[in-house]
């Protein structure tokens, strides 16, 4: 399920409830603010992405393979606001989700690292 959140819907949140319940995934898109609501909820199957005209194709497509079980694995982690900060101001500087550039940075020093061996 991908749904988009910009603006507060009573029934887009029960959706949202109904497909976790199902054990379904569920994109949530939003342009400013994540819903408050489903800042603490905990689920892996729950992905919530601040996106814009230029980065919510490559998204959505991050979304589909990783529902399609293309990608390899999930990997889900903390960060600081200033590192969210950089990672959002290097997103739409370079038009890409965030996941996108932090995959380009891990090949490129998987690259580095196998050409010194």
């Amino acid at each position: 399920m991908i749904v988009e959140t910009s603006f507060p819907s009573i029934s887009v949140g029960f959706e949202i409830s109904l497909a976790l319940n199902l054990n379904k995934p569920v994109l949530v898109l939003y342009t400013n603010e994540a819903p408050t609501l489903l800042s603490g909820y905990n689920d892996e199957k729950l992905i919530c992405e601040q996106y814009d005209f230029n980065t919510a194709s490559g998204i959505i497509e991050d979304f589909l393979n990783y529902v399609k079980g293309t990608s390899e694995h999930r990997f889900t982690f903390f960060i600081t606001t200033g590192m969210n900060t950089f990672l959002d101001d290097i997103s739409k500087k370079n038009k890409m989700p965030k996941s996108v550039y932090l995959r380009q940075l891990i090949d490129a020093e998987r690259k580095k690292r196998d050409t010194s061996e």
